[in-house]
């Protein structure tokens, strides 16, 4: 299952699962046919955004399999590594 993750106006602890939105892969394949990469990062502050350690894990397999799709990513986990 594809998982998209979205806060509620109720605060940062609640995480939904979303429908994935069309426009990221619009986008990317829009880059990709023009010859272009697209550096997809996963993660900023995940520690914070997303605090359980298991739905950080599914979030990187959803996301692995989505870079897949998409031969043009450069996927990057998280924009800063050591925070994160």
């Amino acid at each position: 299952m594809d998982r998209r993750y979205s806060v509620e106006a109720t605060g940062w602890s609640h995480w939904q699962p979303l429908p994935p939105p069309p426009a990221i892969d619009t986008a990317t394949r829009h880059a990709n046919d023009r010859g272009l990469y697209v550096e997809a990062c996963l993660f900023a502050d995940a520690q914070d955004v997303i605090p359980s350690h298991e739905d950080r894990k599914a979030l990187v397999r959803d996301y692995a399999q989505w870079c897949k799709q998409h031969p043009g990513v450069i996927p990057q986990l998280s924009n800063e590594p050591f925070k994160n």
